[in-house]
């Protein structure tokens, strides 16, 4: 398993190099997306080792903003692309990845505080009050 993480990291960082973010029209995304969840896919069912990584605060933190830091980063691409420089400078594949999944980072937290814990809150509030 650590075999296929560290080829698929490999390969993430190979594609970020050549010129571009990973994207569906890559060559290589479907092996390395594959590779990324091959290692979770055959992990034994009950890992007391997986089970202590996946509740680490990071893991459960990235876990409760996952979805906001993928709503995020694709409009913050464009902006922070041209911000860096554009293609062929640090606005371009790993520069413009690392700045955007921080930028994302961010944005998600920000959300995640201002709107999704209070629905969230609004919701669980509501639902105690209309069950009798």
């Amino acid at each position: 398993r650590s075999l296929c993480w560290l080829v698929a990291f490999g390969l993430l960082l190979l594609i970020s190099f050549k010129g571009g973010i990973l994207g569906p029209t890559d060559p290589l995304y479907e092996p390395v997306a594959f590779l990324l969840l091959l290692p979770v896919t055959l992990a034994p069912r009950r890992s007391a080792r997986l089970d202590r990584i996946l509740a680490t605060r990071a893991i459960v933190t990235m876990g409760i903003l996952s979805y906001g830091i993928y709503l995020w980063h694709n409009p913050l691409i464009p902006p922070l692309a041209r911000a860096l420089g554009g293609v062929g400078s640090f606005g371009d594949g790993l520069g413009l990845l690392v700045v955007t999944v921080a930028a994302a980072t961010l944005a998600a937290t920000i959300s995640y505080r201002l709107v999704e814990r209070p629905a969230l809150a609004f919701a669980h509030r509501r639902t105690l009050t209309s069950n009798p």
